[in-house]
C-alpha cells in the first residue's frame, strides 16, 4: 500500500513539473493538473496540502534523484577530466529524457520568498557537485582558478538552456548529442588561457615604451645655427584664393514726410500688420 502510494506521488510530482514548466507556477492548479491524471482537482489534497507544498515537494525530490546520479558518476575510480566529461552527459541526459522539466523548475521566478530561497540554495547544492570536480581538472592542467570558476558559471548557464533548443527528431541521437554538449563544455578545463587571445595581433610591448593610444614624441631633429629647440619648424600656408564676398543689403529707404502727406490713404493697421490700402 506504502509503495502505490508513493508511486501515485511520483506520477502526480512528474505531471506537475510538465504542468509548471508549460504554464508557470501560478497557472499550475489543482484542477489543471487532476485533469492530465483523470482526476478531480480536490482529491489532490489527500496528497498534498496546498499548491506551494505540490512544487516544493516535487522540486526536492527531483533534485535528490539527480543529485543521487551525479554524486555516483564523481565517486568513480576515474582521472577527474572523465569523470567531469560523464557528469556533463549525464546531466545532458537527465534534462532531455529524463527530467526535461528540471531546469524550468530551477530557473523560475516564484512570488513566494520562502519557496525562492529554498530554490537558491538547492541550485548552489547542484553547482557544487560540478565546482568541485572542475576545480580538481583545472589544477591538473594549468587553467588559472579565476578562468576556472568563469567556465564553470558558463557550463551552468548553458546547462539550464538545454531543454529550449533539444528536438528529439533532429540528425543525432540522444548519446550522440549529449557527448557533443559534453566535449565542448570540457574544453575551457583542460587547456590554460594567454593574456591576449590568438589572433589579436597584440604583442607584449617592450619596457618603457610608451603606453598604448599615447602620440609619439615625433622626430628629433638637430638645431643648427640660427635655430632652437628639437622639434621642425612647421610650413608657411600658401594664401589661398580671397573669399567672395557678397554684396551688402541695400538699406531700407524710408518715406517722407512730404510723400506720406501726399498718400493720405496709406495708414497703419491697428493690428501692426503693414500697410493697408
Amino acid at each position: 500500500m506504502a509503495r502505490k502510494r508513493a508511486a501515485r506521488r511520483r506520477l502526480v510530482e512528474h505531471t506537475a513539473a510538465d504542468v509548471v514548466a508549460e504554464r508557470g507556477y501560478e497557472g499550475a492548479g489543482f484542477d489543471e493538473i487532476g485533469a492530465r491524471l483523470d482526476l478531480r482537482g480536490p482529491s489532490l489534497h489527500h496528497y498534498y496540502s496546498s499548491q506551494e507544498e505540490l512544487f516544493l515537494r516535487t522540486v526536492e525530490n527531483g533534485h535528490a534523484e539527480v543529485l543521487d546520479r551525479l554524486r555516483g558518476i564523481g565517486a568513480r575510480d576515474l582521472p577527474a577530466g572523465e569523470r567531469l566529461r560523464l557528469l556533463f552527459v549525464e546531466q545532458a541526459i537527465i534534462e532531455f529524457r529524463d527530467f526535461r522539466a528540471f531546469a524550468s523548475l530551477f530557473l523560475m521566478s516564484v512570488p513566494v520568498p520562502a519557496i525562492a530561497s529554498r530554490l537558491a540554495e538547492l541550485r548552489r547544492e547542484h553547482g557544487q557537485v560540478f565546482r568541485s570536480l572542475a576545480r580538481e581538472v583545472a589544477e591538473q592542467h594549468g587553467v588559472p582558478p579565476r578562468r576556472a570558476s568563469i567556465a564553470v558559471l558558463l557550463a551552468l548557464g548553458a546547462r539550464g538552456n538545454l531543454h529550449s533548443w533539444y528536438r528529439p527528431d533532429g540528425p543525432l541521437s540522444l548519446d550522440q548529442i549529449a557527448t557533443e554538449v559534453a566535449d565542448v563544455l570540457l574544453q575551457p578545463f583542460l587547456t590554460a588561457g594567454r593574456s591576449d587571445p590568438p589572433g589579436s595581433g597584440r604583442t607584449r610591448r617592450p619596457r618603457g615604451a610608451p603606453p598604448r593610444g599615447s602620440r609619439s614624441p615625433g622626430p628629433v631633429v638637430r638645431p643648427g645655427p640660427g635655430r632652437t629647440g628639437t622639434r621642425p619648424r612647421r610650413p608657411r600656408r600658401r594664401p589661398g584664393p580671397a573669399p567672395r564676398c557678397l554684396p551688402r543689403p541695400r538699406p531700407r529707404r524710408r518715406r517722407s514726410r512730404r510723400s506720406r502727406a501726399a498718400a493720405p490713404h496709406r495708414r497703419r493697421s491697428s493690428l501692426g500688420r503693414g500697410w493697408n490700402r
